[in-house]
């Protein structure tokens, strides 16, 4: 996932005129920083720009400050992204004050930037971005109001110029004033009854994401919606929510529908009082293996590590699918597989159970960290490199000399694993090459730790 990202970060600002290493170097000094600004062609400016960014000291984000008025779009573009990448919401005001002079490009970065960076904060600039005079500015801006406000459409068209479209900007308008107030899962529900059925369409998928108690309610609302696109989709996402499957037909005439809706009522009356976890170890023990195995993933995507003496037993389950999304679970909560195949026969299966019965009985008095800390000392290669991964995404800074442990892991896709992982940790660029000798890897991980002492 990591290094999904940071290609994903090398591509964007690709977009900006410059080439971005593909392999993490040491950023240069400043002074050399300062000189590729005053001289260099735009896009070595531009990477200056970034590389300045990445720079600990207020020196190097003074560079990125001064190219906020560089004359060149290209790197006056790269230093508001930076720029708000280090502030956040408190120089949007100062920053949206400097647009009516900008050109095109740098007023499109503003409201990327502004809603990849700060989220809902920047609605009330990106609102302003809809009466842009370009045509490229009003489509990031509005594509970016679809995104963060969960879909929602007034039909808003950027090709037309704002002066004959205002109908479409104050309806958003006071779709936000009626909203900014709410929490994104209540804006969800909230649109739930919009007059626009593609609004309440969308408006109900969001709800997946939304707290169940919550979002129960008014997807049972949604089942009696007249519009059968919008009754489809609150089924799917009620059964997503509740493991359960009431007999439900949003196709169905009135009165099949009608008696639908009342299974479903009856059913959140007499559960509503439990919890989430509560209804999927119920499924668990369902005769149907599709909810028992939905229930697994479900128990794995919670991310609660004390359900795992319910996911046990499932690896000997008579249903090869439970089978596979119970071990798919416990490979997501532990980091571990112990090289089990759900698909084996049964005795080519118990040398594998008994490796997770006797992990589970070692280490179930000890943390999620430690259990990666054990993989990295025990595991498997995959199992190595997946917890680096967890390490980094858990952002435990104390945890960096064990990734670093990893830089010299005999297999070099967990080295390439620790090296960006560590990386992503740190937030910092270093020279090291995963398949390098290792006397050279050896001096890059010295370096490392150097830098990680001085951080202390």
């Amino acid at each position: 996932m990591i290094r999904n990202l940071l290609r994903v970060a090398l591509i964007s600002t690709c977009s900006f005129g410059a080439t971005f290493p593909s392999h993490a170097q040491d950023i240069p000094p400043l002074e050399d920083l300062l000189t590729t600004y005053d001289e260099g062609a735009t896009p070595a400016r531009v990477l200056a720009v970034y590389r300045a960014s990445r720079l600990e000291n207020e020196a190097g984000h003074s560079l990125v400050q001064r190219a906020l008025k560089d004359p060149d779009a290209a790197v006056r573009a790269r230093a508001f992204r930076e720029w708000i990448r280090l502030h956040q919401e408190r120089i949007l005001p100062s920053l949206s004050d400097q647009l009516h002079s900008s050109p095109p490009r740098v007023r499109r970065q503003f409201y990327v930037s502004a809603a990849e960076f700060v989220g809902d904060s920047a609605i009330p600039y990106l609102l302003e971005g809809l009466l842009d005079s370009s045509v490229g500015v009003r489509n990031a801006a509005i594509r970016h109001l679809h995104r963060l406000s969960g879909g929602m459409d007034f039909g808003f068209d950027a090709s037309v110029a704002p002066d004959t479209d205002q109908k479409a900007v104050n309806q958003w308008r006071t779709w936000w004033d009626e909203n900014k107030n709410l929490k994104p899962w209540q804006r969800w529900i909230s649109a739930t009854r919009d007059s626009r059925s593609a609004n309440r369409a969308r408006a109900v998928r969001q709800l997946s994401r939304a707290p169940v108690r919550a979002a129960v309610p008014a997807l049972l609302q949604r089942l009696e919606d007249s519009s059968p696109r919008v009754r489809d989709q609150a089924v799917r996402v009620l059964r997503d929510l509740t493991l359960t499957r009431q007999r439900f037909d949003a196709d169905a005439t009135l009165k099949l529908r009608e008696e639908g809706v009342q299974r479903w009522r009856t059913w959140w009356s007499l559960h509503a009082g439990n919890t989430v976890r509560s209804w999927m170890e119920t499924a668990l023990q369902s005769d149907s293996a599709k909810e028992r195995g939905r229930a697994a993933l479900s128990l794995g995507r919670g991310g609660d590590p004390s359900v795992i003496p319910s996911l046990l037993p499932l690896l000997e389950d008579s249903s090869s699918r439970v089978r596979e999304r119970s071990h798919q679970a416990l490979i997501q909560l532990t980091g571990r597989d112990h090289q089990y195949d759900p698909d084996a026969a049964p005795e080519e299966r118990q040398e594998s159970l008994a490796q997770w019965n006797a992990w589970w009985k070692r280490l179930q008095n000890r943390s999620p960290r430690e259990w990666w800390h054990d993989a990295i000392r025990t595991g498997t290669p995959k199992e190595r490199a997946r917890a680096v991964h967890r390490l980094a995404d858990s952002d435990a800074r104390e945890s960096v000399p064990w990734i670093v442990e990893a830089l010299r892991d005999p297999s070099g896709g967990v080295r390439e694993s620790a090296y960006y992982a560590l990386q992503e940790l740190l937030g910092q660029d270093f020279a090291f090459d995963p398949d390098a000798p290792a006397r050279e890897r050896e001096r890059s991980i010295q370096n490392v730790l150097r830098r990680w002492s001085r951080q202390q």
